[in-house]
């Protein structure tokens, strides 16, 4: 159904006045429907579908660059967890920045590609094949870094606060952690809220997504949650962290925001 909202959004002229509403209509209901199983199988799946899209060579991307001088006035060397670091792309930014890398991707054949393009490039770097969820390494790190849009990808506020808790479990008292997500600054508030209907009409009819939250959207073959800037800041400080820089994207150009461990978690 979402590959069909694709194909109909994508339409352009006097036809798009019949197709985009149709497309508005079938991306809402396929929201409704998503359990957070079918989100990592459609995940997974266009990833796998497209191996060459997201080559360091071939995806370039500004933002981390943009990043880069926010980050190293905070912390300009150590040891750095670059978590989902797809083939590499950002962990040949850090390292030549001068941090130490351990990155890490679930995704077995991203982790070839990336040892493949290091070899190639020559820059230091230990990847690894770990979930993000259950990595454990031997001593936490002082940066974890997520990569980009990362936290707009969880679905629903209970998988945002046990990312969160893990983000400060894997990093040091003293340490800083990277998320970055899209921002609901630009946009159709209008278009937003009656998606959001629909996608909860869905949702109770069919026992599909009943956790659906405003904001959240599914194009690309990806799941994505438009996030608002003030429940992002409530959502780190309750999870003990607080912003101790932030990088505003407009757009689908990221919002960065650069956390600090504060020692209190709440417990709501």
């Amino acid at each position: 159904m979402n590959s069909v909202a694709e194909m109909l959004r994508r339409r352009s002229g006097i036809v798009a006045v019949v197709t985009a509403p149709i497309a508005f209509l079938l991306e809402s209901v396929s929201i409704g429907l998503m359990r957070p199983c079918d989100i990592r199988q459609m995940v997974n799946r266009t990833y796998a579908s497209r191996p060459d899209f997201y080559h360091p060579r071939r995806y370039k991307l500004p933002y981390e660059a943009q990043l880069m001088p926010h980050l190293v006035r905070l912390r300009d060397s150590g040891r750095m967890l670059d978590a989902f670091c797809g083939q590499g792309r950002e962990a040949e930014l850090f390292a030549a920045a001068g941090y130490d890398i351990t990155a890490i991707d679930t995704l077995d054949w991203m982790i070839e590609a990336a040892i493949r393009y290091q070899s190639e490039i020559g820059f230091p770097a230990n990847f690894q094949t770990h979930s993000f969820s259950s990595f454990t390494p031997s001593e936490p790190f002082d940066i974890v870094y997520t990569s980009c849009w990362m936290y707009s990808t969880l679905q629903g506020s209970a998988q945002r606060r046990e990312f969160l808790g893990h983000c400060r479990r894997l990093c040091r008292d003293d340490g800083l952690a990277v998320l970055s997500y899209v921002s609901n600054r630009s946009g159709s508030k209008l278009a937003a809220s009656m998606r959001f209907l629909v996608v909860r009409a869905t949702a109770w009819m069919t026992m599909g997504n009943r956790n659906s939250e405003p904001g959240e959207r599914i194009y690309t073959g990806l799941f994505w949650h438009h996030l608002d800037d003030d429940s992002v800041r409530r959502e780190t400080e309750s999870a003990g962290w607080s912003i101790a820089d932030a990088v505003k994207g407009n757009g689908m150009a990221p919002t960065f925001v650069i956390l600090k461990p504060t020692g209190r978690e709440s417990s709501t």
